[in-house]
């Protein structure tokens, strides 16, 4: 199964989520989260992208998510 088919067979069953993926020449982010964050993205509000590392393994493990600014009091995190 390549890349593109594992998102697709994912973001059918996940609620919410990010990916990131590429084609020949430009890294792709593909976000699925409540229509009204999407459209607070549409329309610039604040959001960013997050990486984190887990050394607590042998192997460690990089975490993303992004948090969309939709309420600044109570932003969306989404993590992979």
């Amino acid at each position: 199964m390549n890349p593109i088919e594992r998102i697709l067979k994912e973001l059918k069953s996940e609620e919410a989520c990010i990916w990131f993926t590429k084609d020949e020449d430009a890294l792709i982010l593909i976000i699925k989260a409540p229509i009204n964050s999407c459209k607070s993205i549409l329309h610039g509000c604040q959001t960013q992208i997050l990486f984190g590392f887990d050394k607590t393994v042998d192997q460690p493990i990089v975490h993303s998510g992004i948090r969309i600014y939709d309420d600044f009091e109570n932003p969306l995190l989404l993590t992979a």
